[in-house]
């Protein structure tokens, strides 16, 4: 669920729509499967992007940093959902952008799950946790994650979900 290379309203529909199939097509390539979730470079998309999505098949797409729910998006060929960023605890927003400590970070993940959990008691809610390879994944950074994760694992009632699992979840509720 990704794609490498920048969408803006600069790109003809046909040149954003040929780099969407590419990107599809080499990731099904690669991985064995289709991908049905979308997350654009830098959360960049055109006006026209999540038409083209819902044109492609994909389901869902992570672009927009604007809720802790998901919601459904209507496109003239179909209906996307959206499942939102949680922007603030973005390891690339934080650690790269922001430069925050590794111990503000993980502090800033379990006050957020902390949150989230406690508005959820009435209403579901999600925390997309958006991590990067070449960031998060260093030696030096990835205990602080594991402790972050084991943190908010421990305290409550956690799903560590997939995408596509999250959607097939709401889209039944």
């Amino acid at each position: 669920m990704a794609a490498s290379q920048l969408i803006t309203s600069k790109l003809s529909q046909e040149e954003e729509a040929e780099i969407i199939f590419d990107c599809l097509d080499t990731l099904e390539k690669l991985s064995g499967s289709r991908p049905s979730g979308w997350f654009s470079p830098e959360g960049v998309e055109s006006s026209r992007t999540p038409e083209l999505l819902a044109a492609a098949g994909v389901n869902y797409v992570c672009d927009w940093p604007n809720d802790e729910q998901p919601y459904k998006m209507t496109t003239p060929v179909g209906e996307l959902v959206s499942l939102p960023l949680f922007f603030e605890v973005d390891d690339e927003f934080a650690l790269w952008h922001r430069r925050a400590s590794l111990t503000s970070w993980e502090g800033m993940i379990v006050a957020a799950a902390t949150r989230l959990h406690m508005d959820g008691q009435t209403s579901a809610r999600h925390m997309m946790l958006t991590l990067r390879p070449w960031l998060t994944g260093q030696p030096f950074r990835i205990r602080t994650l594991d402790r972050a994760l084991r943190q908010v694992t421990q305290l409550y009632a956690v799903w560590a979900a997939h995408g596509s699992d999250i959607v097939k979840a709401f889209s039944e509720s």
